[in-house]
């Protein structure tokens, strides 16, 4: 139980720091520095700039070995799972109509791992290279693949009027993806073992560890320009369904999967951890993008993050 508790106290910081920045970002709203107006550009800075420097620039430089691969195919799993368990429940249970439930989808199936990943990692495991780098295959190829390729084509296909998708056109977005780009120079990098180092290397790979730094930063003003006031009346079966589904299904099915894949390992834990994250504040910049219920989405995002405050640390207790 020592060892839960050593997990639960890390676990408990980081919540607060989380919380902390996005008082801040309302706090900014409320002053008038920005608005609501500022959301799609700062939703596409995310998408298009910042998660692209991050996502190559940490990828480049990990060390991959097949039991982080095992843990990160248990991850994807879990989503499939969830996303198909999430469409049914919205559609058939809750009747949403198609904008919302493209929206509850989003918040249900991707967590915010690979926007928090690393933050929650050097947090909990401060110093400890190995979980750092399983943190960031299970971020990025876990979450921050499938919610820019699977989650993309959710996004259009239930923010659209008609329903229709141009395959052809998805599958050419998807692979000139600045962050499917990063990802994949990062692994070409990272397997050739190339350097990060050099009189021109050094400035690009610094510019984009800071400019990566700052996604943290940009994710908490968008959920602070989008978020509108939440009611009881929110706190409804969507929101209970979505928190149970992202919060506590997902995760504890992405640890089975792992168990049942490969022998338990380190991995394990940080695996249930990461995977118990609130929704992705990503849920909120594809509902700009495409068209889903930007603001369900965005009450869903923030009330997840407000019941993982006790959901998170709990698992860390209890079940890691």
């Amino acid at each position: 139980m020592s060892e839960n508790i050593s997990l639960f106290i890390p676990v408990m910081q980081f919540m607060g720091i989380f919380i902390f920045m996005g008082a801040s970002a309302l706090w900014l709203r409320y002053e008038g520095v920005i608005s609501s107006e500022h959301a799609p550009i700062i939703s596409r800075m995310i998408t298009d700039l910042v998660l692209p420097a991050l996502v190559f620039y940490k990828i480049s430089s990990a060390n991959l070995d097949p039991r982080q691969m095992e843990a990160m195919f248990a991850m994807i799993g879990a989503e499939l799972a969830i996303g198909a368990a999430s469409w049914m429940i919205g559609k058939f249970l809750l009747r949403l109509d198609r904008p919302a439930l493209g929206a509850f989808i989003l918040a249900s199936t991707f967590g915010s791992t690979n926007l928090m990943g690393t933050a929650l990692v050097q947090i909990v495991f401060p110093g400890d290279s190995e979980a750092l780098a399983s943190g960031i295959l299970l971020s990025l190829g876990g979450v921050g693949i499938p919610v820019s390729s699977v989650g993309v084509i959710i996004a259009l296909y239930f923010g659209s009027a008609d329903g229709k998708i141009d395959l052809l056109q998805v599958l050419k977005s998807f692979l000139l993806s600045p962050i499917i780009i990063a990802f994949l120079l990062g692994l070409f990098w990272a397997y050739f073992a190339l350097p990060v180092t050099g009189t021109i290397l050094t400035i690009i790979f610094g510019a984009m560890k800071f400019t990566g730094i700052s996604l943290t930063f940009l994710v908490a003003l968008l959920t602070g320009l989008t978020v509108k006031p939440i009611t009881k009346r929110d706190l409804g079966w969507p929101m209970i369904c979505c928190a149970l589904l992202v919060l506590i299904i997902e995760p504890i099915l992405a640890y089975e999967i792992d168990l049942r894949i490969g022998d338990q390992s380190p991995s394990s834990a940080l695996l249930l951890l990461l995977g118990a994250m609130p929704s992705s504040p990503i849920a909120i910049a594809l509902s700009l993008r495409y068209g889903c219920d930007v603001e369900l989405s965005s009450k869903l995002v923030v009330g997840t993050c407000i019941i993982c405050a006790i959901t998170l640390p709990s698992i860390a207790y209890f079940y890691a």
